[in-house]
């Protein structure tokens, strides 16, 4: 019987998908991490960590009307997390916001 392995692996191979995640006070569009072969709703429901990363992350307010900030990587506690939409699901007119999803971090809306 060979001991169990003390080290975790530095590489953990993912696959991305651009999402829209509503918190209870946040929009924040992006591309989640799940392990590969794997649905969105398995990844949600079977994830044994806490937290998930969605990088090039823009966080706007809870009505999603104003960019509060970018990031190259948000860590999602996924006890917060309401609802996750696959962007490739929204419809043109799906939602009101829907014309945030479209726009590229450097088109964002200056700050006032």
């Amino acid at each position: 019987m060979q001991p169990k392995p003390t080290q975790r692996p530095l590489y953990v191979p993912t696959e991305t998908m651009a999402v829209a995640v509503r918190t209870a006070d946040q929009l924040l569009v992006g591309h989640l991490h799940a392990r590969p072969q794997k649905r969105l709703k398995d990844e949600l429901n079977g994830n044994s960590d806490h937290f998930l990363a969605l990088t090039a992350a823009r966080v706007y307010d809870g009505a999603g009307s104003r960019l509060l900030y970018e990031s190259s990587v948000v860590l999602l506690d996924s006890g917060s997390i309401v609802s996750v939409t696959p962007l490739s699901a929204v419809g043109a007119a799906a939602a009101a916001w829907s014309k945030l999803l479209a726009l590229a971090p450097e088109a964002a809306p200056a700050k006032p």
